[in-house]
């Protein structure tokens, strides 16, 4: 991991970012992934259905978890 460089693959979450800015990432070369739906920060089961998902996809990764506290 490098500070200050986006971590790759990225996962956000729903509704985080639009469909535009997805693709203009994408197209700058980001490895970007959106979920689909909107997965509830208070409900750790989604958590952790969540992070089953990445390690589906990416099992080799170290998985990071940002979440705002009033999200």
């Amino acid at each position: 991991m490098v500070f200050g460089k986006i971590p790759l693959p990225l996962w956000v979450n729903a509704e985080v970012l639009s469909h535009e800015e997805i693709k203009l990432l994408y197209e700058k070369g980001i490895e970007i992934s959106a979920f689909s739906h909107l997965i509830n920060f208070d409900d750790i089961n989604k958590v952790a259905e969540a992070i089953d998902t990445i390690k589906q996809h990416h099992p080799s990764h170290k998985i990071w978890v940002e979440n705002p506290a009033d999200f």
